[in-house]
Order: structure tokens, then sequence, then C-alpha cells
């Protein structure tokens, strides 16, 4: 089995979940797959799905942990893949581009539902109540159009390290 983590917009900042995560996978003999996606600070949505599909390979037990831009990233590269994702971690996603020129190449168009909901056995997405970027409206719209539940972290700000998710225990 491969867990393929995609940080976000800029890149993850120091001390981030996803390293802790990424050692802490690795420490239990899982295959985990950290890609510096091209270009954090003005990314291109179309290398961004290239890097996944390397970071991906052929591997067939798959779990992908996304976060904030990251997960529209795997959104969109679930709509063009074939794979089925054992499972799918959403955290601080979110639908539209709020309003932020830097992204928008991933929302020229409105995302392919259809496509990417038989493209993991289960989906989860998680979500802050006080994000300064991603309003929870947008986690709420997020977990309705996967047909899922949102996980809602309380006063977690847009859970980084800053905001006390260094280590972020509940993703294990």
């Amino acid at each position: 089995m491969r867990v393929v983590l995609v940080h976000g917009w800029n890149g993850p900042g120091e001390g981030h979940w996803l390293y802790w995560l990424e050692s802490d996978l690795t420490k239990r003999g899982v295959d985990v797959v950290f890609p510096t996606l091209p270009n954090a600070n003005l990314p291109n949505r179309g290398e961004w799905i290239e890097s996944l599909k390397k970071a991906v390979g052929e591997e067939k037990e798959l779990i992908l942990i996304g976060y904030s831009l990251g997960c529209v990233a795997i959104l969109r590269f679930l709509e063009q893949s074939d794979l089925v994702a054992k499972k799918v971690v959403l955290v601080s996603g979110f639908t539209s581009d709020l309003g932020i020129s830097e992204i928008s190449d991933f929302f020229k168009t409105d995302f392919n539902w259809p496509s990417v909901l038989p493209k993991s056995q289960n989906f989860v997405v998680i979500n802050s109540d006080n994000d300064p970027y991603v309003p929870l409206a947008e986690g709420e719209k997020l977990a309705n159009a996967l047909g899922v539940g949102l996980v809602v972290e309380k006063n977690a700000g847009h859970i980084t390290a800053s905001s006390g998710f260094g280590p972020y225990p509940r993703l294990l």
C-alpha cells in the first residue's frame, strides 16, 4: 500500500503535520510518497496533476491525503484517473477559488463529481470552524458533493503547526 501526501499552495510550512505524518507512517513501514509539487507559489493544475501521476505510479492499493489546495489537486487528479483509492482524506479542502487569483487555474472548469465519486471507497473531509482562509461553508460544500459527513476541528485555524497541528494523531 502507498500513501501519497499532497501539500497545498506555497508548500507545507515548517513543522506542518504532513511532515510528521510522513515520518510516523514511514517508521511503521508504510510506503509514503510526499512530492514537492512544482511552482508551489504559482501552481499550475496540469503540472500538479502530472506530479501526482508520477507519485502514484502503478500502485493499486492507495491512500491519498491532501491539505488545502492539495485537496483540490487530488480531486482534479481523480477526475482524470482510472484508479480507485482505498481512502481519500481531504484536510482544509474547498470547492472554489476563494477569490485567490494564484490558484484560479484549478477552477477554470466545474468539478466533475460523477467522475470523482467512484474513485474512492472512502472519502473523509476535515475542516476547521475558524479557518481564516477556507470558510467552513466550503468544507460543507465539499463534504456534500462527496456524500460524506464533515469532520469539524474546533478552533483549529487552517490546521497548521502554528494552530497546534504539528503532530496530527487523528489522521492515523
